[in-house]
């Protein structure tokens, strides 16, 4: 066997699995960032906290929850925040914080506690304290006191089944 053959026995076969693999890196990396993020502004409106939701993608413009009786926070500024890139949750955020978020397919899935409200996106529906919601392009929903379901992070959850199961022996 000579060098070229042996060159062409490796070279080859070596070309061929970089052409494969970045091709499939480059390949789901687009569908992966295709549809874009949540983009979740976080305003007041009538005195009460209110969070706006879009996501040009879906066609989910401009979906208006209102947190009517709580408080906003002294240090508050309107903020805009696009969930791109996945942090250590729970994390705060203007009226909360996130406590869980799946950023793998954007949009992917973003779950907020809002003082007691459990907010989740998903592409398919918006769930509010556990009620799933058709998203409806230009909606205002306004969340009351009576509705909290205070949502857990998986972590917390985790230490209260422990717990129930300490409390069961």
């Amino acid at each position: 066997m000579t060098r070229s053959d042996k060159l062409k026995l490796i070279g080859i076969p070596l070309v061929g699995a970089l052409v494969v693999y970045f091709g499939g890196y480059l390949t789901v990396e687009h569908l992966r960032h295709r549809k874009g993020p949540w983009e979740v502004a976080f305003t007041v409106t009538n005195a009460a906290p209110a969070i706006r939701i879009n996501q040009p993608h879906l066609g989910i413009s401009n979906v208006v929850l209102v947190l009517a009786g709580e408080p906003i926070g002294s240090a508050f500024t309107n903020s805009t925040m696009t969930y791109v890139d996945p942090l250590n949750t729970p994390f705060a955020v203007p009226h909360g914080r996130v406590i869980f978020e799946d950023l793998t397919f954007l949009p992917g899935t973003v779950t907020f506690d809002f003082n007691g409200h459990g907010v989740e996106l998903l592409p398919r529906t918006l769930i509010l304290n556990g009620k799933e919601h058709a998203w409806t392009a230009g909606t205002t929903i306004t969340l009351t006191a009576a509705e909290k379901k205070h949502p857990l992070t998986p972590a917390e959850f985790k230490e209260r089944m422990k717990a129930i199961k300490k409390s069961a022996r």
